[in-house]
């Protein structure tokens, strides 16, 4: 009997919240170490670099979690940096592009910033509703069953087929600034704060790539907290 390992009848759930650096999956193990419980799962995965609301399922709960990952309701927090572009499409990625001429002027002349700023405003709206959005090669959606992750990590980017998902409400919650060097230079990237509600399987750092687009400037996504998931 000695090491034998005690499996907990416990249903119900966790909600965790979680830190940078952790996967969902480490969330799982952490969980699995302490209280063993014979069914775990979640009901939506959050990447290491995000923080916030992740639901642990346990037991007979775990029968819910296709229901809940279907239906849910999801609320964010989120940065929006203006002029960069990375291969993963928030700023843990490799930076592949700059506008450096559109940076320079937002951050030297304050007019050229609020006419920006209030762009971003108007065309952060018109993404309300249902849009088709094509998921980034970093992340885990499968393809003919290989993960994007898997390939893009291969160095090979492949046609991914759009998702349609629905953007409930999107709002401008503030402006910050974030810092990145490159070339032994330091350059601040004017940074707007966004809180966004939407559907299961929408990628926050690809709906800040794409408001980017439509102001054809590069963007990306930096901090990224889970505050709800219904």
């Amino acid at each position: 009997m000695k090491n034998q390992k005690i499996i907990n009848d416990i249903d119900g759930l966790i909600v965790v919240n979680k830190e940078k650096g952790y996967t969902s999956n480490d969330v799982i193990n952490v969980i699995k170490k302490f209280i063993h419980p014979k069914k775990i799962g979640h009901t939506g995965t959050l990447d290491p670099n995000a923080t916030g609301v992740l639901v642990i399922l346990l037991g007979d709960a775990t029968k819910s979690q296709e229901y809940l990952m279907k239906n849910g309701i999801k609320e964010y927090d989120a940065e929006l940096i203006l002029g960069i572009a990375t291969d993963s499409e928030d700023i843990t990625g490799n930076i592949t592009d700059l506008n450096e001429n559109v940076i320079h002027s937002v951050i030297c002349d304050a007019e050229e910033f609020d006419r920006l700023y209030h762009k971003v405003i108007d065309i952060s709206k018109s993404f309300i509703g249902e849009y088709d959005q094509v998921p980034p090669m970093y992340s885990a959606k499968k393809v003919d069953g290989k993960k994007l992750v898997d390939i893009a990590r291969k160095g090979r980017e492949i046609e991914r087929q759009p998702s349609k998902v629905i953007i409930y409400d999107i709002s401008i919650i503030g402006i910050t600034t974030y810092n990145i060097e490159k070339d032994g230079e330091n350059i601040p990237l004017k940074t707007i704060k966004i809180k966004v509600s939407c559907s299961k399987g929408t990628y926050i750092r690809t709906l800040c790539k794409d408001i980017g687009a439509k102001l054809n400037l590069n963007s990306c996504m930096g901090n990224l907290k889970r505050l709800k998931n219904s």
